[in-house]
């Protein structure tokens, strides 16, 4: 065959694990991963215009695009979980609060004592970018942990606000 997309791959090699037998495989599906040392923080997005003192972002889908995150800290524990509790499983990572964009560009400016506002409008980011934000989909993409609590126990390793305080030490020291 020929070369597989990253998700067609990605699901092709899920498949394969999970028909293998005798092999006990967690498989973990994040949102958008965040923390420190991370290879794209997609809250630099708001972090770097508080660092710029701007009066205002623009958002498009009116700023209330829903894209569940995940804080690496939180995938480490459920990760944890599996480990000490193995058995073949596919569950979702993520952060118990599923944000709009707004709501995470609000509590980053309020963590950086930045006053901005949010100016949004309907429908995709225009053909020059004014509008993007790396969370901006059409359709909401929310993950529920609630199997990850009931069958293994886990518990969030840290809350949003601690991940995100993280997220916003490490990029404005960086």
């Amino acid at each position: 065959g020929g070369h597989l997309g990253y998700g067609a791959g990605k699901a092709a090699l899920e498949r394969a694990l999970l028909a293998t037998p005798d092999l006990p495989v967690s498989i973990l599906r994040p949102g958008t991963l965040h923390g420190p040392g991370g290879a794209s923080l997609h809250q630099w997005s708001f972090i770097k215009p508080a660092l710029d003192r701007r009066p205002h972002v623009v958002l498009a889908y009116d700023g209330r695009s829903v894209f569940s995150t995940s804080a690496t800290a939180n995938v480490a524990e459920l990760a944890y979980r599996c480990a000490v509790q193995p058995g073949t499983r596919v569950l979702n990572a993520a952060d118990d609060e599923a944000l709009t964009v707004a709501e995470i560009g609000t509590r980053i400016f309020a963590a950086m004592a930045h006053d901005c506002a949010i100016v949004t409008f309907p429908g995709p980011p225009r053909a020059d970018g004014l509008g993007f934000n790396p969370w901006g989909v059409p359709a909401d993409i929310v993950l529920d942990v609630s199997r990850a609590r009931s069958e293994l126990g886990y518990r969030p390793a840290v809350s949003y606000e601690q991940a995100l305080r993280a997220d916003i030490d490490w990029a404005v020291g960086a």
